[in-house]
């Protein structure tokens, strides 16, 4: 599968790289740190975006916590495009798209790092929903 349509680099307020990618018509950043690491997903509440996060995550690196951090802008919200026919995307819908993100980030690691999962608001709804499908 195809991990990234685009790949980007931009330095963050902490001035810690953060690579962004676009999978799958899904958005996300990448935080530094460790492939062996666990990875943590964040997603955003709505009306919302991956960087509402971005506090956590440059806090996550500057206490080098053991932790890789994913933060994943749901279809319609910061930088992914919203679904095709303009509608809102559905609960099972937003699960697979944070999936398909963290499939994405993970797929050249072998063996792949556990997953966290965390969400605000929507996000909150999402990942208990994405965390049923698996």
């Amino acid at each position: 599968a195809s991990v990234s349509d685009s790949v980007s680099t931009y330095m963050a307020a902490s001035a810690a790289a953060v690579v962004r990618r676009t999978a799958c018509g899904v958005c996300y950043s990448l935080g530094a740190g460790a492939t062996s690491s666990p990875l943590l997903a964040l997603v955003h509440g709505a009306p919302g975006s991956s960087r509402d996060f971005r506090h956590l995550t440059d806090a996550i690196e500057r206490l080098g916590a053991p932790l890789r951090t994913l933060s994943v802008d749901l279809p319609g919200h910061g930088e992914s495009p919203p679904f095709p026919d303009g509608r809102e995307p559905t609960q099972p819908e937003m699960a697979s798209a944070l999936w398909r993100a963290v499939e994405a980030a993970t797929a050249d690691l072998s063996p792949p790092p556990p997953v966290l999962l965390l969400g605000h608001s929507i996000g909150g709804h999402t990942v208990l929903s994405a965390a049923a499908r698996r």
